[in-house]
């Protein structure tokens, strides 16, 4: 009796990954005729849309192929990275009830995400320089160089709030993913940081976990197209109506 099920299961999550590819290929089409040829000089906002919706694409790929295989574990460990993607982007494009969500709002979160990046890079940069292996020294102060040099040409002050933080800003003043109840650390922390206890719920039935994660995915993979194609004035109907369908299956 377990064979039906599990071949109903599997149509399922097939049909949820196959709406969620169609909205990627949809919104990277109409982005990219809107943005033209030249991405690498395009607007900085312009050039961020593109590369959160093209890894993001890349990461719920790989969580669904991980999920159909029966690989839990490293998937959910996919979906910290993913989770953390969406509320950085989310978090530029909407910010907060205390900042404004036109242009140049934009562009001074996303070089506030810039700085966070190049200032955590160098510190991990620095606590590495103990065990750098003597051949790597010279690609180590090449890479730390960049790094205080992209940090020089930012021109902002602070950096982007910590992760944490973000979340419990969205969850406020965003009802959209609030709804998406974005409770990464506790759901999907264990896959990320590895212990014989965290390890031991390999043994454990996965379907329901698989069922959760995919959840995840999907709604991560909805808000990312949805903010992009409300960006850009495309249809966003659609999406919310297929979002509502999958959510139900």
């Amino acid at each position: 009796m377990s064979f039906p099920r599990k071949r109903e299961s599997r149509k399922i999550s097939m049909e949820i990954y196959e709406t969620i590819k169609q909205w990627y290929e949809d919104t990277l089409k109409e982005i990219e005729a809107k943005i033209g040829p030249d991405v690498l000089n395009a607007d900085e906002i312009d050039k961020l849309c593109l590369c959160v919706v093209k890894t993001s694409y890349q990461y719920c790929s790989a969580v669904f192929q991980l999920l159909d295989k029966g690989y839990e574990f490293p998937a959910r460990a996919l979906m910290r990275s993913l989770g953390e993607l969406n509320a950085k982007f989310t978090w530029c494009l909407v910010g907060n009830n205390n900042t404004s969500n036109n242009p140049e709002a934009i562009k001074e979160r996303v070089q506030r995400w810039r700085k966070s990046a190049c200032d955590e890079g160098i510190k991990l940069l620095e606590k590495s320089e103990s065990v750098m292996c003597p051949e790597d020294k010279e690609i180590h102060e090449k890479i730390m160089s960049d790094l205080k040099q992209h940090l020089k040409e930012l021109d902002v002050e602070k950096g982007m709030p910590q992760v944490t933080q973000i979340f419990e800003q969205l969850s406020k003043s965003y009802d959209v993913y609030n709804k998406i109840r974005p409770a990464f650390y506790s759901v999907f922390n264990n896959a990320v940081h590895l212990d014989p206890a965290s390890m031991s719920t390999i043994y454990v039935s996965q379907q329901q976990g698989q069922d959760s994660t995919q959840s995840y995915f999907a709604a991560s993979a909805y808000n990312i197209n949805f903010l992009t194609r409300s960006r850009y004035g495309l249809n966003t109907k659609q999406v919310q109506d297929e979002f509502i369908k999958i959510m139900d299956l």
